[in-house]
């Protein structure tokens, strides 16, 4: 929440979507790639973490919207994410 409150403050309304979307492309869902690999989680779990995010991120309920938007901003679902994850093993 302090965080969230301070990139906020920093880079205006504007930005802010912008910025949110690319920490969690570059610090948050590398991470969770990583620990696929180690500890497996379902394809539910892991779908319903974006789309939460995304929600919160855009402030809207539609699913057909959010789907929109993460595919706008290439943030992969977990079908992609998990043949990319089979191609390098």
């Amino acid at each position: 929440m302090i965080i969230d409150f301070m990139i906020h403050s920093k880079v205006g309304d504007v930005a802010y979507k912008d910025v949110a979307i690319e920490l969690l492309k570059t610090k948050c869902l590398p991470r969770v790639y990583y620990e696929l690999e180690a500890c497996p989680i379902n394809k539910i779990t892991y779908d319903f973490v974006i789309h939460s995010v995304f929600t919160k991120i855009f402030v809207i309920k539609s699913y057909n919207v959010v789907n929109e938007c993460i595919t706008s901003y290439n943030c992969s679902m977990f079908d992609a994410i998990y043949k990319k994850l089979l191609q390098r093993s």
